[in-house]
């Protein structure tokens, strides 16, 4: 077996979570590497550490007390900071005028620019209009025109 595979299963062999081939397989590499040996007491000091600490111990209805008390506490911040607003938004007349001037600014920009009749075609600085050729809209077709080809 390989040091990295024995690595990966030395905190369960320390913890006597396995059995059979698998652990005689890890005693017997464990028996030739000395790194992975190191390694495995590192995990026996844990775990006897671990068995010498004190096991606290709770009350049987630690579990229901405890969700109780967490949807008491949810149910009152949702009552007091969900639902109420801690203050009225309010509108100030120093926020409203500079708006109020810049939109009535813009509107009367767009007057001046866009008035009707303002889009002639007339050269600035010249007294009257161009008058534009507007005879292709009353063409009407020539009676008596041969339209078929010849093909002889």
């Amino acid at each position: 077996m390989r040091c990295r595979r024995v690595r990966s299963f030395l905190s369960a062999c320390c913890n006597g979570e396995l059995g059979g081939r698998l652990k005689a397989a890890i005693s017997e590499h464990l028996a030739t590497c000395s790194s992975c040996r190191s390694e495995e007491t590192v995990f026996q000091s844990i775990a006897q550490a671990k068995g010498n600490l004190n096991r606290l111990s709770v009350s049987d209805d630690f579990n229901s007390r405890l969700l109780n008390r967490v949807a008491r506490e949810r149910f009152a911040e949702t009552r007091t900071k969900a639902y109420l607003p801690r203050r009225a938004p309010v509108l100030l007349w120093r926020q409203a005028i500079p708006a109020f001037v810049s939109t009535s600014l813009i509107i009367l920009l767009a007057f001046a620019v866009f008035q009707p009749g303002g889009n002639d075609l007339s050269t600035p600085g010249v007294t009257g209009q161009l008058a534009l050729d507007d005879s292709y809209l009353t063409v009407q077709p020539v009676a008596g025109t041969d339209r078929t080809a010849k093909l002889d």
